[in-house]
C-alpha cells in the first residue's frame, strides 16, 4: 500500500474429512416453592460427519458410539472457504504495529452426516402421599413409578436425522507489536483473541525473533493465558521461491503428556510470488 503499509489478504480452499460437534448440551431442573411440581428441561443437539455414528437404542437413547478408519482417500466431499486478513504498519525504523484476522470462514458437511437431537421440558406429577397411605399392596405408587417412566421416555427421546449442516469455523484475532534490537534480531508482544463456537479466551504472547537474512528464522515464544504459562517455536526456511514453515505449540507439553496446556502443531509451504510493481 505504502512504504510504511502492508496489507495482505489470504483466500483458503478446505475440504472436511471428519466432524463431531456438540451443538448445544443443557439440562435444567426447576423447583416450584409454591407447590410440589418439578420441571425439568433439556436440549440436546450433536452433529457429526465421516465414519462417526451413535446408535440409539428402542426407547430413543444413547446405546453406543462407533468410529471406524478413516479414509485414505483425500475426500472433497466437505468443501468450504475461510480467508486471512491482515497488515502491519511501520511507526518507525525499528517499532512495527500489526493486525490481523484468521480462519474467517466455514465448512459444509454433506459426506456421512448425522445428527441427533432434542429440545423439550417435563413436569413432573406430584405423587400423592395419602393415596399411598390408603393403598395396601402400593399399586399407586407403581401405577405412578411406570407412568413417569413411560412420560419421561417419550419426552425425552433423540431425534436422528441425516440431514447436511454447515460449521462456522474459530478464528482468532491477533495485535501486536515488534521492536528490532538489529537487522537479525526483534522481540515481540502478540495478543490473541480466539472464538471458538461457545466459549472464547485471549492469550498474551512475548516472542523473540532470530533471522539470518532471507532464508531463515527461529522464533521462540512464551505464552502466558490464565491459569499458567507454554513455550512454544516456531521456524521457517527460504528455498528461492518456496518457503517451509513449522511450529509447535507447546514444547513442555511433549515432554511431559500430564502438564499439556496448549498442545498443536503446524506446518506449512507457500510459493513466493514476487509482484512487478505496486498495485496501488
Amino acid at each position: 500500500m505504502s512504504d510504511n503499509l502492508v496489507v495482505g489478504l489470504r483466500l483458503k480452499a478446505l475440504c472436511g474429512q471428519i466432524h463431531f460437534n456438540t451443538k448445544a448440551f443443557e439440562f435444567g431442573l426447576n423447583g416450584r416453592n409454591n407447590n410440589r411440581d418439578a420441571d425439568t428441561s433439556a436440549d440436546v443437539h450433536f452433529q457429526m460427519s465421516g465414519p462417526i455414528d451413535i446408535t440409539l437404542n428402542a426407547d430413543g437413547f444413547f446405546e453406543s458410539l462407533s468410529i471406524g478408519a478413516l479414509s485414505s482417500q483425500f475426500q472433497f466431499k466437505n468443501p468450504g472457504i475461510a480467508f486471512d486478513l491482515g497488515a502491519s504498519y511501520d511507526f518507525t525504523p525499528k517499532i512495527r504495529f500489526g493486525a490481523s484476522v484468521n480462519d474467517v470462514g466455514k465448512i459444509w458437511w454433506f459426506d456421512q452426516t448425522k445428527q441427533l437431537a432434542v429440545n423439550t421440558s417435563y413436569k413432573f406429577k406430584p405423587f400423592d402421599l395419602g393415596q399411598f397411605i390408603d393403598d395396601e399392596d402400593n399399586s399407586s405408587v407403581q401405577k405412578w413409578l411406570v407412568e413417569t417412566s413411560d412420560d419421561l421416555k417419550n419426552t425425552y427421546r433423540l431425534t436422528k436425522t441425516f440431514a447436511s449442516y454447515s460449521e462456522t469455523l474459530p478464528f482468532v484475532a491477533n495485535t501486536s507489536l515488534q521492536y528490532e534490537v538489529n537487522p537479525f534480531f526483534d522481540v515481540g508482544l502478540l495478543l490473541t483473541h480466539r472464538v471458538a463456537h461457545h466459549f472464547q479466551y485471549s492469550n498474551l504472547v512475548l516472542s523473540t525473533n532470530l533471522g539470518i537474512y532471507d532464508f531463515f528464522s527461529l522464533s521462540p515464544v512464551l505464552v502466558l493465558q490464565k491459569g499458567g504459562y507454554f513455550i512454544g517455536c516456531s521456524t521457517s526456511f527460504k528455498v528461492n521461491d518456496l518457503q517451509l514453515s513449522l511450529a509447535l505449540n507447546d514444547i513442555q507439553g511433549i515432554v511431559s503428556p500430564a502438564k499439556i496446556k496448549g498442545l498443536g502443531a503446524a506446518f506449512g509451504i507457500s510459493y513466493i510470488i514476487e509482484p512487478k510493481k505496486r498495485w496501488l
